[in-house]
């Protein structure tokens, strides 16, 4: 949702797969608000959940 230049190419449990172009300059720890290709297997994992809508949770 932050850069839509992010491609989902895979999605597995909580781990949300994203091909990011040559040259993006993110880096490991850097936080980026995606939505998952299919939900399920994420929220079978909390107790909880926290909705953002308009960058307020």
């Amino acid at each position: 949702m932050d850069v839509p230049d992010l491609k989902p190419t895979s999605h597995s449990e909580e781990h949300l797969v994203l091909d990011a172009p040559a040259g993006h300059g993110f880096r490991v720890g850097d936080v980026l608000y995606a939505l998952p290709i299919h939900i399920c297997p994420t929220v079978a994992l909390y107790d909880r959940l926290t909705v953002v809508q308009n960058n307020h949770s």
